[in-house]
């Protein structure tokens, strides 16, 4: 069996440690009390719910830095100021009135609560704004000049028969056309051409009432005229491109033939004979014969059309 050596546990005590063992005696009775305290507390389960909630103590203690107690010492003292505020008489008298009312008060934040699901509560916001407008719009020169419309309105409404009645109807009935009409006018007006618009309307109202019938009969007959010689005027454009005018025209345009009309030079016979050997010549010759052969066939005659 092993032995304890008391000597050299002794020697590790001090008169400090010595000291410390004597107050543990002491002390022993409310150790041992404490100690059967926990352990009734950990028969229980109370020992973990009071361990839980020193680490939750301490997680708490770590987050509140000095930011942290200065708003939480900020919302006490707020909490108490209301407090001392609701402790007066006529705040009092209030707050009892609004718990009485506070079944009211809950039904009407269910409807407010079902207005903003249905989306309805912004407009009755948008509604209350407008009309918080037009409450701070009426003045009483506004609020005199209103009632004047109002009277007017009510003048034009008992003016109003049966058959007006039925044109109103009709211009209600077409009033998306009437603001599309009215957007393009708006339109034209923005872009000055509503005013070239109303000098052509003008214009022509003038000039209706300058046409008689007789200026009619005659402005038909030179309109007549107009289309008829546009028509022949295409045709004769056609015939204008056609190769052989532009053949002609070249000719026409040259610098050689410009010369020769300036200073025409007399041909004899024997030049006359000598040109003729010239292939460009042969060329020209036989063109103008195919001319002269048209301008035969087309020519009135018996003959016309025949080939000689």
């Amino acid at each position: 069996m092993e032995t304890i050596d008391l000597d050299k546990i002794l020697s590790k005590f001090d008169q400090e440690k010595v000291e410390q063992i004597s107050r543990l005696m002491d002390n022993l009775h409310s150790l041992n009390d404490a100690l059967s305290r926990l352990d009734e507390l950990n028969r229980s389960g109370t020992l973990d719910v009071v361990i839980s909630s020193m680490y939750a103590l301490k997680t708490l203690k770590d987050m509140l830095n000095d930011d942290a107690l200065h708003g939480i010492g900020e919302m006490i003292s707020s909490l108490v100021e209301l407090a001392k505020t609701a402790t007066e008489p006529e705040v009092k008298v209030k707050l009892q009135s609004l718990l009485l009312k506070v079944s009211s008060l809950y039904e009407i934040l269910g409807r407010v609560e079902e207005l903003q699901r249905n989306g309805a509560l912004d407009a009755v916001m948008d509604l209350a704004y407008a009309l918080k407008t037009l409450k701070d719009m009426l003045n009483d020169d506004a609020l005199q000049k209103l009632s004047g419309y109002v009277s007017s309105v009510l003048e034009v409404l008992s003016a109003l028969d049966e058959k007006s009645t039925a044109a109103a109807k009709s211009i209600i009935a077409k009033l998306s056309s009437l603001n599309r009409l009215l957007d393009r006018v708006e339109e034209l007006q923005r872009n000055g051409a509503l005013d070239a618009v109303m000098d052509l309307a003008y214009a022509l109202k003038t000039l209706k009432d300058m046409l008689n019938d007789d200026a009619l009969h005659d402005l038909a007959d030179k309109i007549s005229v107009a289309v008829d010689f546009v028509a022949r005027g295409h045709e004769f454009l056609d015939y204008i491109n056609s190769p052989i005018f532009q053949v002609l025209g070249k000719v026409v345009t040259s610098e050689e033939l410009r010369k020769s009309i300036q200073e025409p030079s007399p041909i004899g016979l024997g030049k006359l004979i000598s040109s003729l050997r010239d292939p460009e010549v042969q060329r020209g010759l036989g063109v103008v014969l195919a001319l002269l052969k048209g301008i035969g066939k087309n020519v009135g005659g018996k003959e016309s059309g025949q080939t000689p």
